[in-house]
């Protein structure tokens, strides 16, 4: 997937970013908080099962709501988990994003499973 990022708010003072950039340690429980105050984001109830900066993986559960005339997942709820999940891995830097163009490339179809791993 690749997405091109806009940056909403950022600290102005560079020096006093990377400071603060150094020291964020970032918990899954405050990765997890910020996923469920996002309201379309609460909607995938995604569990934030790994996180430190730069880094989160969360699952997305399979639900019967979230499948295609086929039963597999649906492409845009596999899309939108991924954005959302990109999005809290570089909020854990300080930085508020949102995507303004993205693109993804599916390999194969996800089958009924009891969740998807998204990792960002």
């Amino acid at each position: 997937m690749s997405t091109k990022w806009v940056q909403i708010k950022r600290i102005k003072d560079k020096e006093k970013r990377n400071q603060m950039q150094n020291k964020i340690k970032i918990t899954i429980e405050e990765c997890q908080k910020l996923l469920e105050q996002n309201p379309f984001g609460s909607l995938l109830q995604m569990k934030i099962t790994e996180a430190e900066q730069g880094r989160v993986k969360a699952e997305l559960p399979f639900k019967k709501e979230f499948t295609n005339i086929y039963g597999d997942l649906h492409g845009g709820v596999l899309y939108s988990a991924v954005d959302t999940i990109c999005g809290i891995a570089a909020g854990t830097y300080g930085y508020y994003v949102t995507t303004v163009d993205g693109q993804i490339r599916y390999l194969k179809a996800a089958r009924a499973t009891e969740y998807v791993t998204c990792t960002a």
